[in-house]
């Protein structure tokens, strides 16, 4: 398992990624992509589920990545976030 840590207020003149755009850069892996919050663990490939999950997150965010393709996942998440 890997992970990227994403601080969300780094950047305060830029937007946000839309969660359209995150969602479809995980899914051109098949590696499990997910967000955790306390004990709870959000898809990230799943619109309602990654919705829930960035609603408990408040400046910093923390992306895993777990399976076989899981360091070029975290290579270009790293691109996306510009980390």
């Amino acid at each position: 398992m890997t992970a990227i840590r994403y601080n969300m207020l780094a950047n305060k003149s830029s937007t946000p990624l839309p969660i359209s755009a995150i969602i479809r850069a995980a899914n051109r892996f098949g590696c499990d992509i997910y967000i955790k919050s306390d004990e709870s663990r959000f898809n990230v490939k799943d619109y309602d589920e990654l919705q829930r999950g960035m609603q408990f997150q408040r400046r910093w965010i923390i992306f895993y990545f777990e399976g076989t393709d899981e360091k070029e996942a975290n290579r270009s998440f790293r691109i996306l976030f510009g980390v």
